[in-house]
């Protein structure tokens, strides 16, 4: 498994569906609660929030931490489970949640910044095709031609799931920038392009 010389950052990442008749209050209690609520947590570096540009799952929200043990220190668990707030609870009840912790295996201290586009993508992959994944995306993100500002590749704690995220100025179409994973491009499972999300 690829490895910076110290471990890299930890990564939140969550992909959420609210029911159409929810949303509004589900981008309330994102903005005005949740976000700022985990932001403010020892540990983690940013909270960024997405909403896709079509497809799903609708909203995407990441976040970067010092580590993945952050989740398991007593000011997150003071403001997650069982001590959830009633806000809380009522949106996710109504709200379809896949959430993804793991370590950024590559480069490994990198933070996602709030450019005009992210581009999703999620490998099911064997950690011994963790190497190839990262030596495609060192290139994508050394060629001017993709637009690149960020590129990140993440390890979730599910072994076979592996995300990469870019942040882009743009986003050349799929038939042009898929090809450049090579034969990992059949592996891809989940692939989507995300804008920020501001709310009105």
């Amino acid at each position: 498994m690829p490895r910076t010389e110290t471990p890299g950052h930890g990564f939140l990442l969550v992909l959420a569906s609210p029911s159409p008749m929810d949303e509004g209050e589900f981008n309330a209690w994102y903005d005005t609660e949740h976000v700022p609520e985990r932001v403010a947590v020892p540990g983690f570096l940013t909270g960024l929030r997405y909403v896709a540009i079509d497809g799903y799952p609708k909203y995407l929200a990441h976040y970067d931490m010092e580590a993945p043990e952050v989740l398991d220190g007593p000011d997150y668990l003071a403001v997650s489970g069982a001590n959830f707030g009633p806000w809380t609870r009522r949106v996710t009840s109504n709200t379809k949640v896949d959430r993804s912790v793991g370590r950024q295996i590559w480069p490994g201290d990198a933070v996602l910044d709030l450019a005009p586009r992210l581009r999703l993508i999620r490998f099911d992959i064997a950690l011994t095709e963790a190497m190839e994944l990262v030596e495609c995306v060192r290139t994508i993100a050394g060629d001017d031609e993709t637009g690149t500002r960020t590129a990140m590749v993440l390890q979730s704690k599910d072994p076979l799931r592996h995300y990469v995220l870019i942040s882009a100025t743009f986003c050349l179409p799929d038939h042009a920038f898929l090809p450049r994973f090579g034969r990992l491009a059949t592996k891809i499972v989940q692939h989507n392009i995300y804008a920020p999300y501001i709310r009105a």
